[in-house]
Formats: C-alpha cells, sequence, structure tokens
C-alpha cells in the first residue's frame, strides 16, 4: 500500500463474522470493534467501511485496502448544462429547474508501482485475491 495511514478497508458487510475471527499468530484479534474511532470498527489499525458494493465471503475483492488519494477525479470539459421548464408543474404554477455536471475518473496510476528498497510491489488499491 502507498501511504497506508491515508488508506481504509472497504468490505461488504457479509464480511463481519469473517473479520472478528481473523488472528495474528499470536492469536490475538486483528479486528477491533472500536465504534467511537471508527463505526465499522479496525482492522490492523485502520477503520472498515461497510458497503454494499464490495463482493462477499471469499470472493475477489470482499476485502480491499483503498487510499482514496489514488484517485483523481476529472470535470468533463463541458461544464455546467443547466435546463429549466414550465410544462412540468404547468397547473401549479411552478417552474422546474436541472443543473448537470458530469465528472469522470480513474487511478492515479495505471500498474502497481516497485519501490527503491524493498521487493513488494506498492499500490492505492489492493484486493484479496478469490479464496475457498
Amino acid at each position: 500500500m502507498i501511504m497506508p495511514s491515508q488508506a481504509s478497508w472497504l468490505v461488504n458487510s457479509d464480511v463481519m463474522p469473517t473479520l472478528m475471527d481473523l488472528k495474528n499468530s499470536a492469536g490475538l484479534p486483528l479486528w477491533f470493534g472500536n465504534y467511537q474511532e471508527s463505526p465499522g470498527g479496525t482492522l490492523l489499525g485502520r477503520p472498515v467501511v461497510f458497503n454494499e458494493h464490495s463482493r462477499s465471503v471469499g470472493q475477489l475483492g470482499d476485502i480491499q485496502f483503498v487510499n482514496p488519494n489514488g484517485y483523481e477525479a476529472f470535470r468533463k470539459q463541458n461544464g455546467v448544462s443547466f435546463a429549466d421548464s414550465i410544462h412540468l408543474y404547468f397547473d401549479y404554477n411552478i417552474r422546474a429547474f436541472r443543473w448537470v455536471f458530469r465528472i469522470g475518473g480513474q487511478p492515479v496510476l495505471s500498474k502497481p508501482v516497485q519501490p527503491a528498497n524493498g521487493g513488494t510491489t506498492k499500490s492505492h488499491f489492493v484486493a484479496l485475491a478469490e479464496r475457498a
């Protein structure tokens, strides 16, 4: 992970029982339910964020370690488009307004990078592999 102090864990709520069972080699738990610090608890000292978009237990990407600073969002060139209509609520003498603001984004890095010292590649986004 690049800058792990800025990263958090993204998991599906189905993974919660598995997180609670995770232990290190000494038998100590890796997940702690400190709800004041992080509503989803912490895993290895970093906050856990439950979401519906992560995969279920055992699938590729069910547990992801993500640094959001590794993602860039860009405003589309056409900017904000505006439209209004008097027809939508004509009977009530109300005018309707609409604004459309389009953005796109992508990771900063196209592939993991090799650090100056050490053999492990690093990235802003790390996902666990599929397992049984």
